[in-house]
């Protein structure tokens, strides 16, 4: 069982990665310390002094040692030192975990781990980087969302997929919006706050959908894809309305 302690994981990649490890950035519901279900991922940014091809078979054997230790799935991404340092690096091309991640940082929300010098220099995003990250994301998500259920069979395993699909593209759409940093924890809040009664109602049952997870494997297809019908009513609404307009 992983009880968020990132002090531990950043200990173990300093072992396994010597010098090329340079600190590890809590994310997700155990980086905030809030929010944490039986279906979690363990959620970080490991930051690395080098990545080649010897050094990506290294961090990618740690992320499998700590899959088979927790149980749990790994959403660990890995981003270079000197990229986040360069005067003026290209945010956008960076994966979307890594930008949320070090604006929660910015905000107080996350930590940095493994490391004495606390004032690592992380890029600052305007509220305008904010936005325009928060939009490119939204539609990347949104097209691996119509993939999904254009190529996939619905099932409980496909349920999950959207399900967080349809919390990440809210988080991002209020984000974009209203520039302002949304964590996981928050987003009901949010969303309750920024938009009507009945589309906070309605994401307020995908998030319990999303935790309750492990009751639907008894269901039948019907009330599966009653489900489906619900989240695929809120992504196109949030799409159509906040996202594309």
């Amino acid at each position: 069982m992983f009880g968020g302690n990132f002090e531990e994981l950043a200990a173990f990649f300093k072992e396994k990665l010597g010098d090329n490890f340079a600190y590890l950035i809590g994310a997700g519901s155990y980086g905030i310390g809030k929010g944490v279900t039986a279906f979690s991922d363990i959620d970080f940014v490991l930051v690395v002094n080098n990545i080649n091809y010897f050094e990506k078979c290294n961090i990618y054997s740690c992320f499998n040692k700590i899959k088979d230790k927790y149980s749990l799935k790994i959403g660990g991404v890995v981003v270079s030192k000197s990229f986040l340092e360069e005067r003026n690096p290209n945010l956008l091309t960076l994966d979307g975990k890594i930008i949320q991640s070090i604006i929660e940082v910015n905000l107080g929300y996350q930590k940095i781990f493994g490391c004495d010098n606390q004032k690592n220099r992380l890029p600052i995003f305007s509220e305008s980087q904010i936005r325009e990250f928060s939009l490119k994301e939204s539609r990347n998500i949104y097209n691996m969302y119509m993939r999904i259920v254009t190529r996939e069979e619905i099932s409980i395993e496909v349920l999950e997929k959207i399900l967080h699909l349809a919390i990440i593209i809210t988080k991002l759409s209020i984000q974009a919006s209203f520039r302002t940093c949304v964590t996981n924890q928050e987003i009901l809040k949010e969303t309750k706050k920024r938009m009507s009664k009945q589309v906070a109602t309605r994401f307020s049952d995908i998030i319990f959908a999303k935790n309750n997870l492990i009751s639907y494997k008894m269901y039948d297809i019907d009330k599966l894809n009653t489900i489906f019908s619900m989240v695929d009513g809120h992504i196109e609404y949030i799409i159509k309305n906040s996202i594309l307009s």
